[in-house]
């Protein structure tokens, strides 16, 4: 799995709500309201979503001051749920390895969010998750080949002494 060091994720993810507050989040947000929605189901689980109600609901009642403060903590409480949500990935994919013993690879992209310009980052990408990947994919299908040959190879094998069809062998494997 992809991983980044928990406080330069975070840092990333408030940047990140910060571009998409830009981008027009609260606009779409705001198309979308409705002041009784049920936000436990479909697209108003969405990140920020459940984080503007409020601010949605009472910003014609307040005045400009207090639409400001709601609005940053609004956008300050999605930072918070994003990072929650994503250390709840990470405890997930820990369970996974410890609950079916998966060989999961840990492949740090720390350095791609600390580089400076995106030339730097994709470089770093490149050396630090891309070919890393690439060469445990390979590893890992060449590994199941061999171990499907050999599978096979037995089928074969078996099948040639369990008679014609070797219904009887196969079903020993």
């Amino acid at each position: 799995w992809v991983d980044v060091s928990l406080p330069v994720l975070n840092s990333f993810v408030s940047k990140r709500v910060d571009r998409m507050m830009e981008a027009g989040l609260l606009k779409e947000v705001r198309e979308m309201f409705n002041p009784i929605a049920d936000y436990s189901v479909g697209l108003r689980r969405a990140i920020g979503v459940p984080e503007l109600h409020e601010y949605l609901q009472y910003e014609s009642l307040v005045d400009t001051a207090t639409q400001k403060k709601m609005l940053h903590l609004a956008v300050e409480k999605i930072k918070k749920n994003t990072e929650i949500l994503a250390c709840r990935q990470l405890q997930k994919i820990q369970q996974l390895n410890k609950k079916w013993n998966f060989s999961i690879h840990r492949l740090d992209a720390t350095e791609v969010f600390l580089k400076s310009n995106e030339e730097e980052a994709d470089e770093a990408w490149e050396k630090l998750v891309a070919r890393p990947s690439e060469i445990i994919v390979e590893k890992f299908y060449n590994n199941k080949m061999k171990n499907n040959d050999v599978h096979e190879h037995c089928l074969t094998t078996i099948g040639t002494y369990g008679g014609e069809s070797g219904h009887r062998a196969h079903n020993l494997i």
